[in-house]
């Protein structure tokens, strides 16, 4: 695969500097494609959004209880930050909570187990693994499903927050329109943070592709019915649990949703180092789990990368390649600057902003970022091959999959 990208590159160039086809409005007409491109997403997000408040405005949210529903979140070391959640959830939330505590040394665990004697809704255990390669959200979702009894199961992250009202839109939602998988908008904004202004509107991007029925799978923040979730079973080696989630729902057919009103609130990464971190274990994740299935999204990921690197290589060669290139970007900000807008609820200024700095991350990340990792995981792929051939320890075997 990294010999494929490699070569993908290295053509690209070569054909940017060989094969010279003129087009002489090639820079005369970036304005026409971002605004023409902003118009029909504006349109067609836009009816969207209009159709679910159509449909949340008349239910009775009243009549909706949260008996049935289960919470469900897996931490390791965030003693604080979980705490203070748990707190507003619990407030808020009139729902049962199960914690898995992946092995946490800070006091997390003991944390929990405080607040639980003080609230039968709350309940916390120890996380136990298997044999098998998986991150730890997998090994919970999956015994959640065995040991718990409930309806609806929302997964969430440690740090994310959602109010009870908007959990009771949800569920309503699900029944009326017979949704199986429901996915809130996943908003990272904290004011006064640089950092969030990309995440968040990296995060709208994300649910905007959901919108538009993109194979996009987001790692928390969703609700799926019993039926679905009982029918979910992880393989022995997998690199990414909400890439294989998206594969799972599609073989069973089950209707997936992207809400574009209904928001959960996360905390960003703390600076641009750990930004990066977070993106490189995602990209490392998304790239092995693609190739390890043989499917197309990791093709299309190549493709996509080379290109913006391409095009960042020679951005003033009048050729088609570039073309393509400068249009996917000018593309991507328009549709980010839709979302900011229209889902985030930003003033034009602010949405600008934010789609711009996201924008230019996201060339960054597919420019330089995903090439790093692809030609990085040659090292993982030794490690994972010597762990199953019974050379690593459990404890090793556990600290890879937290990662």
């Amino acid at each position: 695969m990294k010999i494929a990208y490699l070569v993908m590159v290295t053509f690209m160039v070569w054909f940017g500097y060989k094969v010279d086809i003129k087009i002489e409005s090639m820079y005369l007409h970036p304005t026409l494609v971002f605004l023409s491109s902003f118009i029909v997403f504006f349109l067609i997000l836009g009816h969207r959004l209009r159709e679910e408040s159509k449909v949340l405005s008349r239910m009775k949210m009243d009549e909706v209880k949260l008996n049935d529903l289960l919470i469900l979140i897996t931490v390791k070391n965030a003693k604080m930050t979980l705490e203070r959640n748990l707190r507003n959830l619990l407030d808020s939330v009139k729902a049962r909570i199960l914690v898995y505590d992946d092995g946490s040394e800070d006091g997390t665990f003991e944390m929990v187990k405080e607040l639980s004697r003080r609230n039968e809704n709350l309940k916390v255990r120890r996380l136990r693994k298997d044999g098998r390669f998986l991150h730890p959200k997998g090994f919970a979702f999956e015994k959640a499903v065995k040991e718990e009894k409930f309806e609806w199961i929302l997964v969430l992250d440690h740090e994310t927050n959602v109010k009870g009202e908007d959990l009771r839109k949800a569920i309503s939602f699900m029944n009326e329109k017979k949704v199986d998988v429901f996915h809130f908008v996943r908003r990272n904004r904290v004011e006064g943070s640089f950092i969030s202004r990309i995440t968040d509107g990296d995060e709208l991007v994300s649910d905007g592709l959901l919108m538009m029925n993109f194979p996009v799978f987001k790692g928390s923040g969703f609700i799926v019915r019993r039926k679905i979730a009982e029918k979910v079973e992880y393989p022995a080696i997998c690199h990414s649990e909400d890439t294989k989630l998206l594969e799972i729902f599609k073989k069973l057919n089950a209707r997936v949703y992207q809400s574009g009103t209904l928001q959960v609130h996360e905390l960003p990464p703390m600076n641009f180092l750990e930004l990066l971190k977070q993106r490189y274990r995602w990209l490392r994740g998304s790239i092995m789990q693609s190739h390890l299935d043989g499917t197309s999204s990791f093709v299309l990921q190549n493709v996509l990368s080379a290109m913006i690197l391409n095009f960042l290589i020679s951005p003033f060669r009048l050729n088609i390649l570039n073309q393509i290139g400068l249009d996917l970007i000018l593309t991507v900000m328009s549709f980010s600057l839709v979302m900011n807008v229209l889902v985030g609820r930003k003033n034009m200024l602010d949405a600008f902003i934010d789609s711009f700095l996201t924008t230019a991350f996201l060339i960054f990340e597919y420019a330089f970022l995903y090439p790093y990792t692809l030609l990085r995981c040659g090292k993982n792929y030794k490690f994972e091959y010597t762990l199953y051939n019974g050379s690593k320890t459990e404890d090793e075997r556990n600290n890879h999959q937290s990662d």
